[in-house]
């Protein structure tokens, strides 16, 4: 058989040993998430390919490097560790006798104004300050059109698949996913937020054109 050994660690592979662990973490939960086959699953283990392709380089990791594997890798679950570490916290619950949908719905107004008036920045802001008082579909719908307006299409991307863990079938979010999809050149994601958008409202011409872009880029 052939022979293992453990190397002794230096300073810094403690933190080698928590992202080996991590990335893997991160790579078999894109691979469930593929493996589902459902849109927005599909689109959760994109990014998680992406976080995982990000953070291994920048602490010298290489999930498939045998070494690697021989000397980071833990013997037990990291989510498992993790649980079995948990802390009891205390965590802060709103409810609606604390009035804080009535304070997040005035922000959302509020930036639905300046939205209106093409003020992106102080409607990013209101609407982020209606999503701390009350975790909603819209508020991040609402906030992603501030982000694309801004361009910040990453951010936008977030926003959006938020918005569709709250609410799988809102078809804005899905649109504006799509929109900002095209923006960063990812098409065949743009084609399948889209094409998901036209098949719930079918009559907007809005998420039609959307498509059609998405699907003839310009060269």
């Amino acid at each position: 058989a052939p022979l293992s050994f453990v190397m002794p660690l230096s300073p810094d592979e403690p933190e080698k040993r928590l992202v080996y662990n991590f990335v893997q973490f991160v790579t078999q939960e894109a691979e469930k998430r593929e493996a589902s086959g459902a849109l927005l699953d599909a689109f959760d283990a994109q990014r998680l390919r992406q976080a995982a392709a990000l953070l291994a380089p920048v602490f010298r990791i290489d999930p498939k490097n045998p070494f690697h594997a021989n000397n980071y890798r833990i013997k037990s679950d990291l989510l498992t560790l993790v649980e079995g570490d948990a802390v009891e916290q205390q965590p802060t619950v709103f409810t609606e006798d604390d009035g804080n949908i009535a304070v997040a719905e005035k922000a959302k107004e509020k930036g639905n104004e300046y939205m209106a008036q093409k003020e992106f920045e102080i409607a990013m802001q209101l609407y982020t300050k209606a999503i701390h008082f009350a975790s909603s579909a819209p508020y991040y719908c609402n906030r992603a059109a501030a982000l694309l307006s801004l361009r910040m299409y990453d951010a936008c991307v977030d926003d959006c698949l938020m918005a569709l863990s709250l609410n799988p079938r809102y078809t804005k979010a899905y649109y504006r996913l799509g929109c900002a999809y095209t923006k960063l050149g990812l098409n065949d994601l743009a084609q399948e937020a889209l094409e998901k958008a036209c098949e719930l409202e079918p009559n907007t011409h809005e998420y039609r054109l959307a498509l059609d872009k998405a699907k003839n880029p310009p060269v």
